[in-house]
């Protein structure tokens, strides 16, 4: 658990030592602290503390550091340090839960902060010391790769119901697995999901995707129902080959990569509902323009109209319009060469790519001044369709110089 280099860990350890000082019992606290112990280095880090927020503030505006109320009502001040900010939360008790959020009291107990939190391995606490309070049996379930809810299973989804895709997430990113019980316990509440918010949803499932353990985790959502609940559109959803999967979550966009490869694997081609689904999903419109196109890039390929080398330039072009610089190989192409309708074609718009893609980068030497000056023709839809001919035909290498492309031009009206 060496952090000698890791200068977040020494700012919220910095922290958490004037804190104490202050008469502030107070831990590291939640994932940091697992993190740590599996020997990885923490995104960030969290204090938990007997100090209410009111008094976290007033204690750091004295020395002169800046704090946000980001949570108070709900017990968290975040800290700005120099290398980031670092969240810092009384100790709490829940008092009443809806399934989607919690009415909570401050407390004074560790013991009983840990009883709130979701899984045993994130309700562990750490001390300046390094010394570990552990009131769950969190630290062996780390050692032995387990998923465990803290307390009853049932009480703690019914208490935040996001809990459900939190467990599939840490499956997923750790490779941690749950008990038949607890899956039994998930399949049972997974309707409870329905209450929980869009965005919220859909954050897990990013964090999802990446996961080196996805195909597990998936494939008990699908099993336990899981998946069609929260992605309807998709379901019956049929599990994907391992190495299919693996190669959709090799893209730049993982959740997007994988969500598309579902929808083409069962049969969802049509671009306005892959939309509509992003959407629902409160995407970003990028990621929702991205998902569509998939839809759209997959009818292009097997309708096979690729004759010349611009036809396959162009259709590079149009994947980069949506999704930017290098998306057909880092993108698009993993998703749609694992399916054999596709397969020819896209490794012959690759090979032209390869072969003549400078052209594609190359700054064509005429442009609409050049053209009209040259035709005679003013601006307007002619002259466009014009230039999109002198372009092809680049793409093409019928010409190269300023030249030979007004010569062109003129040889073709």
């Amino acid at each position: 658990m060496s952090s000698a280099n890791d200068r977040r860990y020494q700012d919220a350890l910095k922290a958490m030592e004037s804190l104490e000082q202050a008469g502030f019992a107070t831990r590291l606290a939640g994932g940091c602290v697992r993190d740590r112990l599996l020997g990885k280095l923490p995104y960030d880090y969290d204090l938990a503390t007997v100090a209410r927020p009111e008094e976290v503030m007033a204690h750091f505006r004295a020395k002169k550091l800046s704090t946000v109320p980001t949570g108070a009502d709900h017990g968290t001040i975040t800290l700005v340090t120099p290398s980031g900010p670092i969240e810092i939360t009384t100790l709490r008790k829940d008092v009443a839960t809806d399934g989607r959020r919690a009415e909570v009291a401050f407390g004074s107990s560790f013991a009983e902060d840990a009883a709130r939190r979701d899984f045993t391995i994130n309700a562990l606490f750490e001390d300046s010391q390094g010394r570990i309070d552990d009131y769950v049996g969190g630290q062996d379930d780390l050692k032995r790769g387990v998923l465990r809810f803290v307390g009853d299973p049932t009480t703690r989804m019914r208490e935040d119901y996001l809990r459900i895709l939190r467990l599939f997430r840490f499956w997923s990113t750790l490779g941690f697995r749950p008990d038949a019980a607890t899956l039994a316990a998930v399949a049972d509440a997974k309707d409870g999901l329905k209450v929980i918010s869009q965005e919220r949803v859909t954050q897990e499932w990013t964090k999802m995707a990446a996961g080196k353990c996805l195909a597990e985790a998936l494939q008990a959502m699908i099993s336990g129902g899981v998946f069609a609940t929260i992605l309807p559109e998709v379901s019956p959803c049929t599990m994907p080959a391992t190495a299919e999967l693996l190669k959709w979550q090799g893209t730049t966009l993982p959740a997007v990569g994988v969500l598309a490869g579902l929808c083409l694997s069962d049969g969802i081609h049509d671009a306005k509902r892959l939309q509509k689904l992003a959407e629902r999903m409160r995407m970003s419109r990028s990621d929702a323009r991205t998902l569509a196109h998939f839809a759209q890039a997959r009818d292009a390929l097997i309708a096979a109209k690729f004759k010349e080398t611009a036809d396959k330039l162009e259709f590079v072009d149009s994947c980069e319009q949506v999704a930017g610089q290098g998306s057909l190989s880092k993108l698009f192409a993993p998703v749609l060469g694992t399916f054999a309708e596709c397969r020819q074609m896209l490794s012959e718009i690759q090979g032209a790519e390869m072969q003549f893609g400078h052209r594609r980068h190359a700054v064509m030497p005429i442009n609409g001044k050049d053209l009209a000056k040259a035709s005679g023709l003013l601006q307007g839809p002619e002259l466009g369709r014009q230039l999109l001919r002198l372009k092809r035909a680049f793409y093409n290498g019928d010409w190269q110089t300023k030249e030979e492309g007004l010569h062109w031009i003129k040889s073709t009206f």
